[in-house]
C-alpha cells in the first residue's frame, strides 16, 4: 500500500474543510463509469455498499450514465461530456453541494468539470486511465471485454431475468475510438486541479500505471492530493464488495466524512 500527501500535515485537510460548517445541507456524490459493456453502472456496487451503510439523509450517490450501452449514437466523447456535465449542473442548481467520483478514463472529464465549477471541493479518481501507448489501453480494454463476456455466459439466465440490463459488443470499436479521444481530449484538465483530490488504484492494475498518480500530482500544483494503493487488486476492484469494500470505505471517509471502526487507526484522511 503506498499513500501521498503533498502537504506535511495530513490533519490540515480536514481542518481545511468547511463540510462541518454547513452540517444540514444536501450532499451528493455524483458517479462516472469507465468502459461500460453492459447497461449496469460500474459504480452500481458502490452505490448498493452506500445505501447499506449510510445513516444520513442527507447524503447521496448517483450514478450518471455517460453513453447508453448498445446505442451507438452516444458513442461520442463531446456527448459523454454533455452529459456528466448537465447531471453535475442539474444538483448544484437544486442548491446540493456536489462531489464527484471518476473512475477509469472518465477522470478527465471530472476534471474539467472541477475546472469550470470551483465550488467542487471534492473529487475521486478510481483506477485513472490517462495514458494510450504507455499502457496499451485498447488491448488491455478487449481483455476487459473478454473476461466480461466469459463472466456474463456465466449468468446469462440471471441477467436474462433482470429487467433493462443488456450486454454485448454492438458497437464496440467506435466506443473504444471514442474512449481513447475522450481520455487524451479532457487530460490536460488534469493539471488545472485545485481541489482536494483522492487517487485510487490497485497494485496489479495494468491500465492506471504508477507515473499516473506522479503525473497528477506534479501537475496539478494547486490541488491538495492523496492517493493509494491496494495490493493485490486489479483495475475493476471496484465492481464487486469483495475486493472494493476498502476502496467503499476510504471513498466515503473522505467524502462524507463517514467513519468505520476498522478505519479508526489509520487516520489516512
Amino acid at each position: 500500500m503506498a499513500q501521498e500527501l503533498k502537504e506535511e500535515n495530513k490533519e490540515s485537510i480536514l481542518d481545511q474543510t468547511t463540510f462541518f460548517e454547513k452540517v444540514n445541507v444536501k450532499r451528493v456524490l455524483i458517479c462516472f463509469h469507465g468502459f461500460q459493456t453492459s447497461t449496469i453502472h460500474d459504480l452500481d456496487v458502490f452505490k448498493n455498499y452506500f445505501l447499506k451503510v449510510n445513516k444520513n439523509k442527507n447524503y447521496e450517490v448517483s450514478l450518471v450514465d455517460l453513453f447508453d450501452f448498445g446505442e451507438k449514437k452516444t458513442y461520442k466523447a463531446h456527448l459523454m461530456m454533455k452529459r456528466a456535465t448537465e447531471a453535475v449542473e442539474d444538483y448544484l442548481k437544486k442548491g446540493y453541494i456536489v462531489y464527484l467520483l471518476a473512475y477509469s478514463f472518465s477522470v478527465g472529464i471530472a476534471a474539467k468539470i472541477a475546472d469550470e465549477h470551483p465550488e467542487i471541493t471534492k473529487i475521486v479518481l478510481v483506477s485513472p486511465t490517462i495514458y494510450l501507448m504507455k499502457t496499451g489501453l485498447i488491448n488491455g480494454y478487449c481483455r476487459l471485454i473478454a473476461k466480461h463476456f466469459r463472466l456474463k455466459a456465466m449468468y446469462r439466465k440471471k441477467l436474462s431475468k433482470m429487467p433493462g440490463v443488456k450486454s454485448g459488443n454492438k458497437g464496440f470499436v467506435k466506443l473504444a475510438f471514442q474512449i481513447a479521444r475522450a481520455t487524451t481530449k479532457y487530460r490536460p484538465y488534469l493539471k488545472g486541479l485545485k481541489c482536494k483530490v483522492l487517487m485510487l488504484k490497485g497494485s496489479e492494475d495494468e491500465l492506471s500505471i504508477s507515473p499516473t498518480f506522479s503525473y497528477i500530482s506534479k501537475k496539478s500544483s494547486s490541488a491538495t492530493t492523496m492517493s493509494k494503493i491496494y495490493p493485490g487488486k486489479d483495475h475493476v476492484m471496484i465492481t464487486t464488495e469483495k475486493d472494493g469494500k476498502d476502496a467503499f470505505d476510504d471513498i466515503l471517509l473522505f467524502i462524507f466524512h463517514m467513519s468505520f471502526k476498522e478505519k479508526e487507526d489509520e487516520k489516512i484522511f
